[in-house]
């Protein structure tokens, strides 16, 4: 997991190249770019979000419907982006911020629903995770699609 400010270093091996290296190919970069065009993928997200959906939370006193998901683990980074854009980067909210508190108790985090205008957006989520207990840092991701009919979710 890079530290804040910084980017991640990746480092890719393909066993079944014929490149100058013994046994393979070598890829070391900071692109995701590239690591994605050698992997042929659309992300090096590896996993999915756990516990993403619809729910409610009262923040700041005041109930919301949220996009929501299993809380990450302290050092975690969270990217949202929004397409069409709204603007400006939702807020994440988490249980325990002294702030929000989600329904049924839930130990999460999320993002309020309600403010967005009417239309459909496209919601990606990545979770960079860090290296914890033994487990190997990764990204999650997940995209979902919101569509609001009028104001508010």
């Amino acid at each position: 997991m890079p530290a804040d400010g910084t980017v991640p270093l990746y480092g890719i091996y393909n066993g079944y190249a014929t490149g100058t290296q013994s046994r393979g190919d070598y890829l070391t970069t900071p692109s995701d770019y590239e690591v994605r065009s050698a992997l042929g993928a659309e992300t090096v997200a590896t996993r999915t979000i756990d516990g993403l959906g619809l729910g409610g939370a009262l923040i700041d006193g005041q109930a919301y419907k949220v996009l929501k998901w299993a809380q990450s683990e302290p050092g975690s980074r969270i990217k949202i982006t929004v397409t069409p854009s709204l603007g400006s980067i939702p807020f994440v909210f988490r249980s325990g911020d002294g702030r929000s508190r989600f329904n049924g108790g839930e130990w999460a985090e999320g993002i309020v629903l309600d403010a967005l205008p009417p239309g459909t957006r496209q919601i990606r989520i990545e979770i960079e995770h860090p290296a914890v207990g033994g487990r190997s840092a990764y990204i999650a991701r997940s995209d979902v699609e919101v569509t609001v009919a009028s104001a508010g979710a």
